[in-house]
């Protein structure tokens, strides 16, 4: 997970970099592109953790004491 999420700042990064290059039209296109892309990466990977840990504590009275562990770390993350 952190690595999708170290890839989604790069590529927001690196679309904020061609975005500085407004002599070039495809170079702003490109920019945006992959900004966006960036963007919604981290979207995801929110989404799927916020989904994680919903799931988790719809199911928190049957977890065994180590998924509760895993589930009270999640929430310190957050």
């Amino acid at each position: 997970m952190r690595i999708v999420f170290l890839i989604a700042i790069a590529l927001i990064v690196a679309g904020s970099c061609l975005l500085g290059e407004y002599k070039n039209a495809n170079d702003v296109k490109s920019g945006i592109s992959l900004a966006k892309a960036g963007y919604v990466v981290i979207v995801v990977v929110l989404a799927f953790i916020a989904g994680f840990d919903g799931f988790f504590w719809s199911k928190y009275s049957k977890l065994s004491p180590d998924s509760r562990k895993v589930r009270q770390n999640v929430d310190l993350c957050a």
